[in-house]
């Protein structure tokens, strides 16, 4: 696996094997996936060339992508994690009891 001229996994089809490199490392190995190395060690166990990743780490290409995704989340309201969206409109978001959760999917379903 490559990074191209762009630096961006994400622009290369990577996304999958980098998340799952990213779970692993954190959940499994408990690593910081915080840390600039620790994510460069990452990229470079996917095949990334090692150097390329540390640039892109570096560097603020993508800054702008993640800042206006965030605003726009939190225009429609989305606010916590997890968020469900169901039928095309914002159903609930954060954490919630269960009795919540099958109230707003059985209205989806119309079986209210």
């Amino acid at each position: 696996m490559r990074i191209g001229s762009s630096g961006s996994p994400r622009k290369q089809g990577a996304q999958d094997a980098v998340v799952e490199g990213l779970f692993q490392a954190y959940f499994v190995k408990g690593r910081d996936v915080g840390d600039k190395g620790v994510l460069a060690d990452v990229a470079a166990a996917l095949g990334i060339d090692r150097t390329t990743a540390e640039a892109f780490l570096a560097g603020s290409e993508g800054s702008d992508e993640v800042s206006d995704a965030e605003m726009a989340a939190k225009r429609c309201g989305l606010n916590g994690v997890p968020t469900f969206i169901i039928d095309g409109r914002l159903a609930f978001s954060g954490a919630q009891g269960a009795d919540l959760m099958l109230e707003h999917m059985l209205d989806a379903l119309g079986s209210s």
